[in-house]
């Protein structure tokens, strides 16, 4: 079972205490008291208010990027490019977020390699998949060349 970090808000990334290993992570939307914001999937509504699921070679630096993009300053990577679009174009979104209606949060689990951080990152894919009929909202797809449906185990979720 994977060891999860506390969540913690995306505006005060300690850089200096996160690892640079091989992760994966998550984003959620909470409000302003810290508590999930629900979102309305295809099956369910995901009260955890998953955004996004991801893995990093190193999670110091893709942490750090996602930052800089929610900030406006750079969009370097999918999630963070997307994040930024939201933020200059979505104004009720940008609104909540620059009045602390709503924050992004994130935790991560550390990893030995960058391919047990792959397999990782598709088991929870695939696990919110099965349970919401879709993908977290800033996730795109589904990992091409993902092990077959029958072999996937969704055990401590």
């Amino acid at each position: 079972m994977l060891a999860w970090h506390t969540w913690r808000p995306v505006d005060e990334i300690p850089s200096h205490r996160l690892p640079d290993t091989p992760s994966v992570y998550c984003l959620r939307l909470v409000d302003g008291a810290g508590r999930p914001v629900p979102i309305p999937r295809f099956l369910a509504t995901d009260e955890e208010g998953i955004l996004h699921i991801g893995r990093a070679r190193s999670i110091r630096r893709r942490l750090l990027r996602f930052h800089e993009a929610m900030r406006r300053r750079r969009a370097r990577h999918a999630e963070g490019k997307l994040a930024f679009f939201l933020m200059r174009n979505v104004e009720a979104f940008a609104r909540r977020i620059e009045e602390g209606e709503w924050a992004l949060q994130y935790s991560y689990a550390g990893l030995s390699t960058p391919s047990e951080a792959k397999r990782e990152e598709e088991r929870l894919l695939k696990c919110y998949f099965r349970r919401f009929g879709e993908v977290p909202p800033l996730n795109r797809e589904l990992p091409h060349g993902m092990v077959r449906w029958q072999d996937l185990s969704c055990e401590g979720e």
